[in-house]
């Protein structure tokens, strides 16, 4: 992606390209975007993103699998 622009934009585009479900997407707060929560949980995939710091309605999520989120 052009350096200008941020990763999340380019997020459900690349999810797209694998089979997400039953699977855990786990990412950092900046990936805590509606559009990406929305695509993940359509696919049947869980969602392991902590929301943005600015939604109204916050989601849960599974801290102790997010702290995995550095292993590959």
């Amino acid at each position: 992606s052009p350096g200008n622009d941020h990763d999340s934009v380019h997020a459900v585009n690349l999810l797209r390209k694998v089979e997400i479900s039953g699977s855990n997407i786990l990412a950092d707060r900046a990936y805590g975007a509606q559009t990406i929560w929305e695509y993940i949980s359509g696919q049947g995939a869980n969602y392991v993103i902590p929301p943005q710091g600015n939604l109204v309605k916050p989601w849960n999520v599974d801290w102790c699998l997010y702290k995995e989120r550095h292993l590959i």
